[in-house]
């Protein structure tokens, strides 16, 4: 018998840290994919684990939401799962999955409601990501876009107003279009430099 702790998150940027501290004491392998929740299809590491899977394994997720974001992707892994002789614990929810045993009513529909919210979920953030870029598609909204990098020169004029012809950090800011924070910063890393 092998246990599985199955971690996802959507995004490479992102971190399953959370997760597995939930899971650094409850002992079993650690499984991670960084991947969207939204379908089965996309997500590899899922689908060779329950292609590995043998009867008598447990699958553990910290909660529903980590196992799929559709109500019918999730039934369709908790399928897949028992199939295989395998037990699906959602531990977060205190929810077990048994293979050949009598489904419990109360955690089948507690399981599609939470199952339902994570597809809510997950829909209203890409709305929300689609009137973003429609805002700024039409230029009611700018773009932050990428972080802007001052040149060498930019950088020697504005320390020489600061330091050199006592121009205040703000109308330093202000005369060379830079954020008073960003004059403040670039003083304060020379005068540190300087001792």
């Amino acid at each position: 018998m092998a246990i599985y702790n199955y971690l996802r998150v959507s995004t490479d940027d992102q971190d399953c840290a959370r997760q597995r501290a939930f899971f650094s004491e409850k002992g079993g392998e650690i499984v991670e994919e960084k991947r969207s929740g939204k379908d089965l299809v996309n997500r590899p590491v899922l689908r060779q684990l329950i292609a590995n899977l043998q009867a008598g394994d447990i699958v553990r997720a910290a909660s529903v939401d980590r196992i799929a974001r559709s109500v019918i992707d999730a039934h369709e892994i908790v399928r897949q799962i028992l199939a295989k002789g395998a037990t699906l614990e959602i531990t977060g929810q205190n929810m077990v999955f048994v293979p050949d045993a009598e489904s419990n009513p109360i955690q089948k529909v507690t399981f599609t409601i939470l199952a339902a919210f994570a597809e809510f979920e997950r829909a209203v953030v890409r709305e929300r990501q689609a009137q973003g870029y429609a805002a700024i598609r039409s230029g009611v909204h700018k773009s932050k876009g990428r972080k802007q990098f001052h040149t060498q020169k930019t950088i020697r004029a504005v320390l020489d107003d600061v330091l050199q012809n006592g121009l205040s950090i703000r109308k330093a800011a202000e005369k060379h279009g830079l954020p008073a924070a960003t004059v403040q910063y670039m003083v304060k890393k020379v005068k540190s430099a300087r001792v």
